[in-house]
Formats: C-alpha cells, sequence, structure tokens
C-alpha cells in the first residue's frame, strides 16, 4: 500500500512539474533577447544573423538585439555566450568555426564544447575561392600555376580560421607554398583582393557576394558539393580536380548550457518554422546559402563530426596551433 501511495505521489510530482515547464515554455520570452554575432557588422555571418533574428523577434514578440563580438576568429562571442546566464535570454548565431574549429586550431580555448545547449542547424554556405575581377586566373589551374611560378610569393588572404585551414589544405595538395596575410575581418581582405594586393582569397560565398555582384572579384571554384544555383558557370573544385579542397560553412544557433530545455526547444521549434518558408529559401539562395533545418540533437551530432573534419583539415594543410 505504502508503495503505491509513493508512486501515485512520484507520478503527481512528475505531471506538477510538465505542467509547469509547458506554462513557462509559454510565457517565454518576456524581455528582449540579446543575439550574440561574433563576427563584424556586415559580414557574411551577420546578414544570416539578422534575418534569423528579424524573423525570430516578429513570432516571439520580444525583440532580438544583435551584439557583434568579433575578433580571435570568433572566440570573443563565444566566450560572452558562454559565460551568459542560462535564463534563455542570450542566442548564438554563428558559423561553426567557434563551437567546433577552433577547439583544435587554438592552444588555449576560453571556453569548452560542454559550455552551450545546441538549438538546431540553420544554413549551409559553400567557400569559394576569388580573385580579382579582372584576373587573368579563371581557373584552379590557372590559380595552381600562378602560385608556383612565384615561389612561396603568392599571396592569399587570412580573415578567417576557416580561410586558412582550407588554403592550408589547397598549398598541401598542389605542394606549393603561399605567403599568408592575416585580416581581422573577411571586408578588409576582399579589398584588398579587389585593388590587386593580394592574388586569392578563401571565403565563404555569403561574405563575398556584394563584391562577386559587382564584379570587382571572381569567383573560379565553388567548394561545395554542387554548383551553387546563383553561379551555375562557377565549377566545384571537384569537377577541376580537386579531392581535398572541399568546405561548407554549417551554421548554428546555440545557448548556454544549462537554459531551461523547454526554452531551447521553443527557440528550436520557431527557426525551424522560419527555415521551412519559401521566402527564407529565396532570401538565403540570393545570400549564397541553403536552408540546413535540424534539431538539438542533429546539432549536437554535427558539431562533434565538425571537429572531426577539422582535424583532419589541420593534419593534411600542416596547420600550426595558434
Amino acid at each position: 500500500m505504502r508503495s503505491t501511495r509513493w508512486r501515485a505521489a512520484a507520478a503527481a510530482i512528475i505531471a506538477c512539474a510538465a505542467i509547469a515547464t509547458t506554462a513557462q515554455a509559454q510565457d517565454y520570452p518576456t524581455r528582449p533577447i540579446k543575439a550574440v554575432v561574433s563576427y563584424t557588422a556586415g559580414s557574411g555571418a551577420d546578414i544570416l544573423a539578422r534575418y534569423f533574428t528579424e524573423e525570430l523577434a516578429r513570432l516571439i514578440g520580444q525583440p532580438l538585439v544583435v551584439e557583434n563580438r568579433p575578433g580571435a576568429g570568433g572566440n570573443i562571442g563565444g566566450n560572452v555566450v558562454a559565460k551568459a546566464p542560462p535564463d534563455g535570454y542570450t542566442l548564438f548565431v554563428t558559423p561553426s568555426a567557434p563551437v567546433t574549429g577552433n577547439f583544435v586550431l587554438y592552444k588555449e580555448m576560453p571556453y569548452r564544447f560542454e559550455d552551450f545547449a545546441p538549438v538546431t542547424t540553420l544554413v549551409n554556405v559553400p567557400f569559394t575561392i576569388v580573385v580579382k575581377g579582372d584576373s587573368p586566373v579563371k581557373t584552379m589551374a590557372d590559380l595552381t600555376a600562378l602560385i608556383r611560378a612565384k615561389h612561396g610569393k603568392a599571396t592569399y588572404g587570412a580573415p578567417t580560421t576557416s580561410s586558412i585551414a582550407i588554403t592550408g589544405m589547397y598549398l598541401d595538395e598542389i605542394q606549393a607554398t603561399a605567403t599568408q596575410v592575416p585580416y581581422k575581418a573577411a571586408q578588409e581582405a576582399l579589398r584588398d583582393i579587389e585593388t590587386g594586393n593580394v592574388d586569392f582569397l578563401i571565403l565563404d560565398l555569403t561574405g563575398a557576394l556584394g563584391a562577386l555582384n559587382r564584379g570587382s572579384v571572381r569567383a573560379i571554384a565553388m567548394l561545395g558539393d554542387e554548383r551553387f544555383p546563383s553561379f551555375p558557370d562557377v565549377p566545384t573544385a571537384r569537377e577541376q580536380g580537386s579531392k581535398n579542397v572541399h568546405w561548407i560553412a554549417e551554421f548554428y544557433a546555440l545557448m548556454p548550457a544549462g537554459t531551461p530545455p523547454a526554452y531551447v526547444a521553443k527557440v528550436e521549434g520557431l527557426l525551424n518554422e522560419i527555415l521551412k518558408r519559401d521566402e527564407t529559401r529565396a532570401f538565403l539562395l540570393k545570400a549564397g546559402g541553403m536552408p540546413y533545418p535540424g534539431t538539438s540533437q542533429l546539432l549536437h551530432e554535427r558539431m562533434l563530426a565538425t571537429i572531426e573534419k577539422w582535424k583532419r583539415a589541420a593534419t593534411i594543410g600542416k596547420i600550426p596551433q595558434l
């Protein structure tokens, strides 16, 4: 009899907790949410983040205040989120590198993998190789010939850890060297491509899109699985014979670890609702990306798999830790 009463009491407690959790999620949020972007305003990451934060704000009826915290390959913004209170009022909209590749590339990190609560995958964006708009370089074979002819003096932009990793893989594949030119932001690197101060740059298509549309830079290869719909005349690196130069940026939404699961689930559901819209797909195509709907579990699995991809890239490209 006593055990029966205990089971009944336990069931009642669980039921009350479930009701309280549901009510908690229904009321959430009751104030503005801070959305952290670990790259500069106007960057590809910023453009995508602002689209999702604006759409999410419409659905939840509360503002999402974008806070750009660039620097250290995305680690500054990542640390802001990792150290934020897990109260549901901090959202991290970011390319994968700050929460995956940087654990491979940096000797010391200000936060851990476990400091984040995965929410959902958002977008896939292929990387691309660009040169000056009027450059005689029109293919990867042309670029390889240029690099080899300069005997280590060819220059490439290095605004992000992803740029560094992919370029390292390319140079290893063609058995050549080139001179790295570091930048704090992709737009700075693009300006030097436009003026011819740097020979080539590998970056995400979203970040390169403005310059490509102006014609001030030219894409000679897409690094995704297939040609991008907006640039059907630009072949993939694999079409041009490359085996290793393949990279797709994944964009994620995360919150600080310990955020109430009901809040995480609500944001996950709303973001996926946005991803299913035709207008979202149209916007992302114009911005150089493709919708990548998912779940918190899928994101957790993708993060682990992407860390392994970064490990392989660092080994192949002989990339020293920063």
